[in-house]
């Protein structure tokens, strides 16, 4: 039975890299489940080929060959499968839109499977057993190696094409095991009789589980990341405390100061100016005091939300009147454009429906220094729900595209160096977000 040692060989790598893996905590991820199923297959079908063997060298006429043939098939193209998906997915999962070309790659394959398991399931199969030499052959398995081969070489080229988008420890390990793959199906072509898949498979699993998925250096690669967003949130929230001591300060000491301007007063015109000032410093310090309460409660989870009947066109109204004073002297213009289909009266927390407005509106406010700020609210009317849109529009300065993904982070205020001048916590925005969410 020589034959049988290196199927032998393969069912005690398999077994016992099921074992290592499986006993281990490992992330659950798609990566991940992809090669759990890689181990899987890979050991049913050592187990499988060890069954034939044995089977066949006590009766190689028996029918159960035939059928165990055919079942260890579907585990050659299972494996072929999940080793193309994986590759496929560590490539596209960083680009845009990753996920649905991995699933439309998902489906193609999918089908393609299920055609080619009708011809290997229903075509001839023929088992030759001489000489202490077995294996099969026949259209059936012609059909399953060129399906291998076809998903190898789709592998070949999903890693060639989307090489700068693997990461290069995986990427050389990935390009070797590919081309021990092909050479793979080269020996079988030539020397039907040396089994050497089911080692193969095994192997390269193996070799996959020391260098790119070992569930301890991926659970070690994770714990950093998660330690690198926490130091840089850490940072970010030392930074706002050390920036809302100033922010906190100016309108106290503002506060302080024009109370003690009032105190030592005559005139009372100049008095008036001054307690003016002390009313715009004390709403400076309500704000920042609110917002980080806000934002407190709402991490908490303890921010609720508190509906009632309320009428949205006068919301709007009320609110752009209680901004437009902060325009101040610059030239802007202020518009409001209400779709006329916006019904009289809506349920829901208007408190929060304001906040978040504001915010908004505030924002526009703040930077543009010319032109117009334009307010937009339309709605789309079925049966008893009113879905708003409500756009602010400015002509201001506008944002860097690179920072585009921090507008909504906490303590994050974009472009410092050139809004030097505008007061702020970073933390306007972050609470609307889950405002909106909520």
């Amino acid at each position: 039975m020589p034959n049988l040692y290196i199927p032998v060989c393969a069912f005690f790598i398999s077994t016992l890299l099921s074992i290592i893996f499986f006993g281990k905590k490992r992330l659950s991820n798609k990566e991940t489940k992809i090669f759990s199923g890689l181990v899987v297959t890979s050991f049913i079908d050592s187990i499988m080929m060890v069954a034939i063997i044995t089977i066949g060298y006590i009766d190689d006429t028996h029918f159960s060959l035939y059928i165990l043939n055919r079942i260890d098939f579907i585990q050659y193209l299972g494996w072929s499968w999940l080793f193309f998906l994986y590759i496929y997915y560590i490539s596209v999962s960083h680009k845009k839109n990753g996920t649905d070309k991995y699933n439309r790659a998902l489906k193609i394959t999918k089908i393609i499977n299920i055609i080619s398991l009708v011809f290997i399931l229903t075509l001839p199969l023929y088992l030759h057993s001489k000489n202490d030499v077995m294996f099969s052959y026949g259209p059936s398995v012609t059909i399953l190696y060129i399906c291998c081969g076809m998903y190898i070489l789709l592998s070949f080229v999903v890693t060639i094409f989307n090489a700068k988008h693997i990461k290069s420890k995986k990427y050389f390990p990935i390009l070797a095991l590919l081309v021990l793959g092909t050479l793979t199906l080269g020996i079988r072509a030539v020397q039907p009789g040396l089994l050497v898949i089911p080692f193969v498979m095994a192997y390269i699993n193996l070799i996959m589980y020391f260098t790119i998925e070992n569930p301890d250096i991926k659970m070690i690669e994770e714990l950093n990341v998660a330690r690198t967003h926490a130091e840089r949130a850490n940072l970010a929230k030392s930074e706002f405390l050390s920036s809302m001591s100033h922010e906190i300060r100016t309108p106290l000491n503002a506060i302080v100061g024009f109370s003690d301007c009032i105190l030592r007063e005559n005139d009372i015109q100049a008095t008036k100016e001054d307690a003016k000032d002390i009313i715009t410093a004390s709403k400076n310090l309500l704000e920042i005091v609110n917002g980080i309460l806000d934002i407190s409660k709402i991490e908490a989870n303890k921010m609720e939300i508190t509906e009632t009947d309320y009428n949205p066109k006068e919301t709007i109204y009320s609110l752009v009147k209680l901004v437009v004073p902060r325009i101040g002297e610059k030239p802007i213009e202020m518009k409001v454009g209400i779709t006329q289909d916006l019904p009289k009266v809506l349920h829901g927390d208007v408190k929060k429906v304001k906040q978040i407005i504001t915010n908004i509106l505030t924002n526009a406010v703040k930077y543009t220094d010319k032109g117009t700020i334009t307010v937009m609210v339309t709605c789309l009317n079925q049966n008893d729900i009113s879905l708003l849109s409500i756009s602010v529009e400015d002509t201001g300065r506008g944002i860097k595209p690179e920072k585009i993904d921090k507008l909504f982070t906490k303590f994050e205020r974009l472009d410092e160096d050139r809004n030097t001048t505008i007061e702020g916590t970073g933390l306007g925005l972050a609470i609307t977000k889950r405002l909106v969410e909520m």
